[in-house]
């Protein structure tokens, strides 16, 4: 069974100005962040040091040149403890 929404994605024109405001706007805190390359980076941001769900500030033109085009992340990430039984109660 699903017993948490892990990630939501949150696609953002300029990483460094996202994170931001995020950051000096609303409070949160970066719970995970390493670069990407040059121009990307991984951000995860949250409200506090001990929630679990987080947002990710994926930068919107890097999604834009993933291949194939069809393929996107996924915008919203859910957790379970058990995948395997929340696979069979998903597939009923």
């Amino acid at each position: 069974m699903i017993n948490k929404i892990g990630k939501i994605t949150v696609y953002v024109e300029d990483q460094q100005l996202a994170k931001d405001f995020w950051l000096n706007k609303l409070g949160f805190v970066i719970k995970f962040e390493k670069q990407m390359g040059p121009n990307a980076a991984w951000i995860e941001v949250g409200p506090s040091e001990d929630e679990f769900t987080t947002l990710v500030l994926y930068s919107k033109s890097a999604m834009e040149k993933q291949q194939p085009a069809k393929v996107a992340h996924p915008s919203i990430l859910f957790s379970t403890t058990d995948i395997e039984s929340a696979y069979e109660n998903a597939r009923k």
